[in-house]
């Protein structure tokens, strides 16, 4: 698997935990046809090793799960990659060797594997002599091959390491039957030291066995290895009958036995030297005694559980070379800065008379995190979660002092809003270093968690936690620590993030936030697709915004959107009204008049209601203003949790429906709509002049007009006639109340009922909010049309979860298209095909469920807006105008350049080639080892 070719090559190693009570039954899966499958002495049972050649194939649905239809109830994935080809054929000429390390390669007994983690003051020196860590890794172990005086045998052990993307950074492999050389490589390794702190945080070794090679077993290579096995027996076994049992199919072999108390029922301590002892692990004529296939699992055995030992030679006392575990000030730091919490909200707790519970879940955590951070390769997972901690703390302390100074019905809301902030971080965060704690050597053979994939991918994590990072230094250099992310797996279909604290006013400046993003795990690999989605959900916090202008764009957009639908409502009944007037006189009129006059009764409509909207549209955004003069100066009334309500109080209490009734802005829009029929009334008389008809009822509309326009100007507030009952019932429509008391008798259409503030303001409300977190991420990024395509299909796996067809989501995807590609109605050909071409790469790496033609067609209907154009654009151009405000001002503040690196980032992130694997994943591994700066 070295191989010549310039591939990518990964190792996926599952570690695999049989049931309880196995029988011969369970067992007819066993095959090592195409992986390698090997048994384990220690707390697991088997491990598998698989190859793989693309990188999705770490993805969920491509690794080994828990399953029914297996006898295991524990399976732990290590997903760790070669080096990459240059770097592979350098370190093989030191003599490492990958090309053993293959499914074929099946000659050797054993499969020695360490996982490893190194220390932060390791990390912190290799980033000081600005070196790969591979490189130096590679030149610590042959230091332990020469401080061991094992060259000569060095060739034999056929050792290579990977580095992994999860909790653990390395995998030390040996694939040899020198199995005394390799234990002692291992522990030179452990002793080895910068200065005079340990090179490694820890290691756990396991050793799998299979039945090959035994010729290769001398005495030096693995004398004086001998095994210890812990039996748990089925229930109404005793130890003493057992033992019997036992020794009659042992005899000699067994040098003590002894029933035990704890997690076994039954342990032997055996005097076999281990290649005695293998033949009892296979089943080759007849099950050996050690084999699951054997009568012994099926009558006495409820579990078993081997050791090796293995002989440590004698040394000396050394007190330098005691590991003490950290004794940074920082671990006690958090240990008083929690306790200082704890008492807080203890006290909090009593004096407002709540339980207590979830103060005792939260020290729960608290000490999971200490232990945690005591190990020195903690330093990534430590930088994460204690800006989560220490920035939670603010929150809390800000939300208690809130609290303190309200009445006692607003205290009862805030306190359940705090309370549930706690218990979302409790669980999120618990879960998460549960996660942590599992992938954690020291931790391997813990029970298993719901999601414990997530801990074979954390670097993934740490990438995308780092991604952030980056991005919160440019777009909000000096709030950096205001904002705290932590990057999870798992639990979600979608990614997805949650200010905790959302409840606290964002707009007082000691305001901090605990952000918790969750991405799915089928999208955990899928890398390009997932940059998107955690930059977009990271943009709903971080970033320049132009609130002001904001605000300015979205009273744009609600006075534009307000008077096309007053204007179209005006008009409709307008049409009806002369239809009824004008419909006695068609019997006189020729079939030619009569199409030729309905032409030019559409333009003179279409005219004179295209003015009365910009008529409308002025006089309602005059008003809004007039209302702000004192009200502008106030930062906190242009941010995004309260504009909107804002300009519906103004809307409401202070336009439409004031105090002071003759204030209303009723009367204006009635004095306009009496314009406006004057008008039409005019110039539907000449129409009809101009054909020859010169009896008809619009001449008394004229009077009637006339008439009207004088009351109007004598007296506003005088209820004029049923038109004024008209416009109360489309204002009382706007705001949601009861059209049938405003003295109109009008007919309310499907149309109509789109007439409310509130629904438009949610609309807006979603529409900037998405679309700059949308269109900004795709600028960022330079994202072409098939990346933002698929970043919403990676997740939803259908166009029609993807891209739903609701009002909301598809003005979203017109003003993305149009914002970012220039597409409108429908999509190119040319767009179609790099779509399809995209889609067919996909498939060969992952499940092929994109069908691309569904896609664009269902795409097409929801961006196509002919015949709707007027509304929709009086939303989505404010819209966009705004998004280009923001563009223009990123640039000005040199945003945009300073993120050219992420577009780089973003390039290799195609993961198409192995040239952008290895760019990717020495990103991730420099992004990784950066956090041991700040440990």
């Amino acid at each position: 698997m070295g191989g010549k070719e310039n591939t990518f090559k990964g190792l996926t190693i599952t570690l695999k935990k049989r049931k309880l009570s196995i029988n011969k039954g369970d067992l007819s899966h066993l095959s090592d046809a195409l992986d390698e499958q090997y048994l384990v002495w220690g707390h697991f049972d088997e491990m598998t090793l698989k190859y793989i050649d693309t990188w999705l194939k770490w993805a969920p649905y491509h690794t080994e799960t828990i399953s029914l239809k297996d006898e295991y109830v524990d399976k732990y994935n290590i997903k760790a990659y070669f080096p990459e080809f240059a770097k592979r054929n350098a370190y093989q000429s030191q003599g490492f060797d990958y090309e053993v390390w293959n499914p074929h390669n099946k000659d050797y007994p054993f499969v020695v594997t360490s996982v490893i983690n190194i220390s932060d003051e390791y990390a912190r020196n290799i980033m000081k002599n600005e070196e790969r860590i591979c490189n130096a890794f590679s030149r610590l172990i042959l230091e332990c091959v020469e401080e061991g005086n094992l060259e000569n045998r060095w060739s034999d052990m056929h050792c290579a390491f990977f580095p992994t993307i999860g909790f653990s950074d390395f995998v030390l492999m040996f694939k040899t039957a020198e199995l005394n050389a390799v234990l002692d490589i291992i522990e030179i390794l452990k002793q080895k030291k910068v200065g005079k702190i340990p090179c490694l945080s820890n290691a756990y070794t396991m050793i799998g066995f299979r039945n090959r090679g035994m010729e290769k077993l001398t005495e030096e290579a693995v004398g004086g290895i001998k095994l210890a096995i812990r039996f748990g027996l089925k229930d109404g076994v005793s130890c003493k009958y057992f033992n019997a049992y036992f020794e009659s199919l042992m005899k000699d072999k067994v040098e003590k036995n002894y029933g035990v108390l704890g997690d076994a029922d039954f342990m032997i301590v055996s005097n076999m030297e281990l290649k005695q002892a293998l033949p009892l692990y296979f089943d080759d004529e007849e099950p050996g005694v050690f084999h699951p296939s054997h009568d012994i699992f099926k009558y006495y055995i409820r579990s078993m559980q081997s050791e090796i030992r293995a002989h440590v030679p004698s040394g000396y006392l050394d007190d330098d070379a005691l590991y003490k575990g950290r004794e940074d000030k920082n671990i006690e730091e958090y240990r008083e800065e929690f306790l200082k919490l704890v008492d807080e909200l203890s006290y909090f707790m009593l004096e407002n008379r709540i339980p207590g519970r979830i103060v005792y879940s939260l020290q729960i955590i608290m000490k999971r995190f200490l232990q945690l951070i005591q190990s020195r390769h903690c330093f990534d997972m430590e930088s994460i979660v204690g800006r989560a901690f220490r920035n939670f703390e603010k929150c809390i302390e800000q939300n208690i002092g809130e609290i303190n100074i309200l009445d006692d019905d607003e205290k009862h809301s805030n306190i359940q809003e705090m309370l549930e902030a706690m218990n979302m971080f409790r669980e999120k965060i618990g879960d998460y270093l549960a996660d942590m704690q599992r992938s954690d050597s020291l931790f391997l053979e813990g029970r298993s968690l719901s999601h414990p994939s997530i801990g074979s991918a954390t670097k993934l994590l740490f990438f995308y936690n780092g991604f952030i990072d980056r991005v919160k230094e440019y777009l909000c250099p000096l709030e950096t620590d205001k904002y705290s992310f932590v990057v999870t797996s798992g639990g979600t279909d979608q990614t997805q993030a949650i200010d905790l604290f959302s409840h606290l006013d964002p707009t007082v400046e000691n305001t901090h936030f605990v952000i918790l993003m969750t991405v799915p795990e089928s999208s955990l690999y899928d890398v390009k697709s997932s940059l998107f989605n955690v930059l977009h959900e990271t943009l709903h916090f971080c970033g320049e915004r132009e609130r002001e202008k904001r605000f300015q764009f979205v009273v744009k957009a609600v006075c534009e959107y307000t008077a096309v639908a007053f204007g179209d409502f005006f008009e409709r009944n307008q049409i009806m009204f002369f239809n009824c007037i004008l419909s006695g006189l068609k019997p006189y009129m020729n079939l030619k008049t009569r199409e030729v006059l309905a032409r030019e009764l559409s333009t003179v409509f279409s005219i004179k209601t295209n003015g009365l909207k910009e008529k409308l549209q002025r006089l309602i955004q005059k008003r809004i203003y007039e209302c702000l003069k004192n009200k502008s100066d106030n930062y906190a009334f242009y941010y995004g949790r309260n504009v909107y309500a804002n300009l519906y109080e103004i809307l409401e209490k202070e336009i439409f429906y004031p105090e002071v009734k003759k204030e209303r802005l009723e009367y204006d829009i009635y004095a306009y709509f009496v314009d406006y029929r004057s008008e039409l009334v005019e110039e539907i008389h000449c129409l009809l002049r101009k054909y020859n008809i010169l009896y008809s009822n619009v001449k008394l509309i004229v009077r009637e007009a006339k008439e009207d326009g004088t009351k109007i100007q004598k007296e506003r507030g005088f209820n004029v006639d049923l038109d004024m009952g008209m416009v109360r019932s489309v204002i009382n429509l706007y705001f949601g109340r009861d059209v049938r008391n405003a003295g109109s008798g009008i007919f309310i259409d499907e149309e109509d009922e789109n007439i409310n503030l509130s629904d438009l303001l949610e609309v807006l409300r979603y529409l900037f909010k998405e679309c700059y977190a949308d269109c900004m991420s795709g600028k960022i990024l330079s994202a072409p049309e098939e990346q933002f395509i698929f970043s919403f299909l990676t997740e939803a796996r259908n166009e029609r979860d993807a891209f739903p067809t609701g009002t909301l989501n598809s003005l979203r995807m017109i003003i993305d298209f149009k914002y970012l590609y220039a597409i409108e109605n429908s999509i190119p050909e040319c767009v179609r095909q790099r779509l399809d071409l995209y889609a067919k790469k996909s498939a060969m790496q992952r499940e092929g469920y994109i069908e691309i033609n569904k896609t664009v067609d269902w795409m097409q209907k929801i961006i196509n807006i002919k015949g709707k154009e007027e509304r929709i654009f009086a939303l989505v151009n404010p819209v966009l105008e705004y998004l280009e405000e923001c563009r223009v001002k990123w640039d000005e503040i040199g945003v945009m350049e300073n993120l050219q690196e992420l577009k780089r980032l973003n390039t290799y992130s195609n993961m198409e080639t192995p040239e952008n694997i290895y760019d990717f994943l020495h990103y991730t591994a420099d992004n990784w080892t950066a956090y041991a700066k700040e440990s």
